[in-house]
């Protein structure tokens, strides 16, 4: 597994095998959970658009200037 940092997270990252599938393994070292993804999980995270991802993640206490939706083109 590689270890993937920056000021908000410390994950390791590596492939699972799923039965006969790979996935995709994702570990958070701070709270010690790790998640396994398959390709269609992955392939449906990828199809998701940045408002779909806001209601989960809101920090509207915590921003004082309202930020463009990256997905408006």
């Amino acid at each position: 597994m590689a270890p993937l940092q920056n000021e908000f997270a410390l994950v390791s990252v590596g492939v699972a095998r799923v039965g006969s599938e790979e996935a995709l393994m994702i570990r958070d070292m701070n709270a010690g959970q790790t998640v396994v993804l398959r390709a269609e999980e992955l392939d449906a995270l990828l199809r998701a658009r940045h408002r779909d991802f806001a209601p989960l993640v809101d920090t509207s206490d915590l921003v004082a200037i309202p930020e463009a939706d990256i997905d408006q083109a």
